[in-house]
């Protein structure tokens, strides 16, 4: 009979409950582990092969007195040489790859420089198991010089977010050597157009951002289109790569803080700058994610528990009523128990688009209305009372987000309360909002206002004034897988803005999929290392930019 991995797992427990020795622990195990790399089968399919792109890393077991992952290789992979402070075995399930050990020949620092002696350069092959036993025998350096993908089985002492690993041949950092945004669009057909607040949808656009490190590693974010996709694409891929080329990518303040003084502080393109640089920021918690082997929620943080979702996107707009109601339906038969109406066409006839969703749902629908800045005050005037008496959660940017006294207006003529966010930048833009204490519901976009690493500061912002935080997603899965991660690791955290639109090849295409909405109308984040979105390149290429406006 196959050893299957439950045995593994078994036969480890009972071993280092009975020693704390690292060397009985190594050698006892070590035959054991090249036992399981005996059988592939025994590792699930879906942990024996790399995301499109980058090196494969998963946890496949998590406790007290060890870890096992499991890595793929692929070919030219390289780990610089690096320690782990605790003991671990090695083993190789298929393929074959290099190891080189080394002895120390100074004193060892945390990213600090050390001179290395090689001690041997070892290749192993499928079955082959490698011992790493700290003091004296643990400093190694890890490549693949084959055509082919490796898969190995990692068993270390210590949890991998634990581990004070010493980088010994640079300066302790993984670097950003490219930066890469691609301006992507697609028309949307007349069929599947949405007429909003500020006009008719005929394309979608958004803006792709791939990081690359020195390591092999590969993150994905989005920037947010700002409605020239081309224009934020080559702001992220001429000044903002320069910026942060050659920089540690785990180091997510400090590449903020570096943009921040060089662009945003002084003469950069403001909302450009924070639109592009969000991309770049949410490719390097992707990053930090897969690096260690955990869903991004978790990095921050976070655990995964159910998000309430709304039905949002680029969709229910302008149409009959009846039609309106006929489109609610279909999201409400799928599990969401919110849905977000666009307003702004006109009080009037918005008012009776709502009448006619709540009578159709009755009040176990919770109704948000949306009039993408379409209102004057005196629209915002006449609506508001009857969106009050329909029992409408939120009333989202009626006018510009710099129109501060029409909010104020605003916020006397009903008890509705006032949502923005999405187009304010940066927590130096929300602290007027929330001290102003005006606009009660914060909708922060991730793509835009300044990435993940900025995001979670505004929460914070927030959280002080006991105001909930329901982020705007955009175009791509990315975002919106990101949302839910940052959700689920936040203490005020609202409403996810799931995109129901019926045309987004973002969303469909682009990627995998970013979310699945449950019975119980939430969402949860996705549990891969990083965002957790694996992202096709032949559809960048296949979906070049389309220049001019999106709206008509």
């Amino acid at each position: 009979m196959d050893y299957t991995f439950k045995q593994f797992i078994e036969d480890l427990e009972a071993i280092t409950s009975a020693s704390q020795d690292h060397n009985v622990i190594t050698r006892r195990a070590a035959p054991l582990l090249a036992k399981l790399c005996g059988n592939p089968e025994a590792i699930p399919a879906e942990y024996r092969t790399a995301p499109a792109g980058q090196r494969g890393r998963y946890i496949l077991h998590r406790g007290p007195r060890f870890n096992v992952t499991s890595v793929i290789w692929r070919p030219g992979d390289e780990a610089r040489s690096h320690d782990h402070e605790t003991w671990g075995l090695v083993g190789v399930v298929e393929n074959e790859i290099q190891e080189t050990r080394y002895v120390s020949r100074g004193a060892r620092s945390l990213g600090g420089k050390v001179a290395l002696e090689v001690r041997e350069v070892l290749r192993h092959m499928a079955g082959a198991v490698s011992r790493l036993v700290p003091p004296h025998d643990e400093i190694h350096a890890m490549h693949n010089p084959t055509t082919k993908d490796t898969l190995e089985i990692h068993v270390y002492g210590k949890d991998l977010m634990g581990l004070q690993r010493h980088v010994f041949d640079a300066d302790g950092t993984v670097k950003i050597v490219d930066v890469r945004a691609f301006p992507t669009s697609f028309p949307v057909p007349p069929e599947a157009r949405v007429s909003l607040g500020i006009g008719t949808a005929v394309k979608r656009d958004a803006v792709v951002v791939k990081v690359t490190t020195d390591e092999g590693l590969v993150g994905w974010g989005e920037s947010h289109h700002g409605r020239s996709p081309g224009a934020v694409a080559h702001h992220a891929n001429t000044t903002l790569k320069q910026l942060v080329m050659g920089m540690d990518a785990a180091d997510v303040v400090g590449v903020w803080a570096k943009i921040y003084k060089m662009q945003l502080g002084s003469h950069g393109m403001g909302a450009a700058t924070a639109i592009a640089m969000s991309g770049i920021d949410m490719a390097l918690w992707d990053i930090r994610g897969k690096a260690v082997g955990w869903p991004l929620y978790r990095l921050l943080g976070g655990a995964a528990h159910p998000i309430p979702a709304y039905a949002g996107g680029v969709s229910l707009g302008y149409q009959e009523p009846a039609a309106l109601v006929d489109e609610a339906r279909v999201h409400v038969e799928a599990g969401y128990r919110a849905v977000k109406l666009r307003i702004g066409d006109s009080p009037t006839r918005d008012l009776e688009r709502v009448a006619a969703v709540r009578k159709a749902f009755g009040e176990g629908l919770a109704i948000l209305s949306d009039a993408n800045t379409g209102y004057t005050v005196a629209d915002a005037r006449r609506a508001m009372p009857g969106l009050e008496a329909h029992a409408v959660g939120w009333l989202e940017e009626p006018f510009p987000p710099h129109d501060h006294r029409s909010y104020a207006q605003a916020a006397t003529f009903a008890r509705v309360p006032l949502a923005a966010g999405e187009n304010h930048y940066t927590r130096f833009e929300f602290s007027r909002v929330v001290e102003d204490r005006v606009i009660t519901i914060l909708q922060p976009d991730l793509s835009k206002t300044g990435g993940i690493t900025e995001g979670l500061r505004i929460a914070a912002l927030a959280s002080t004034w006991k105001l909930s935080i329901n982020p705007h997603t955009s175009m791509t899965g990315l975002n919106m897988a990101a949302c839910i991660h940052f959700l689920a690791a936040i203490d005020n955290a609202g409403y996810f803005e799931a995109d129901v639109s019926r045309y987004n090849l973002f969303r469909d295409k682009l990627g995998s999929e970013p979310y699945r909405i449950g019975t119980d109308g939430c969402v949860r984040p996705l549990e891969k290392p990083g965002l957790g979105v694996e992202i096709d390149e032949a559809f960048l290429t296949a979906h070049p930019v389309i220049e001019g406006p999106g709206y008509v």
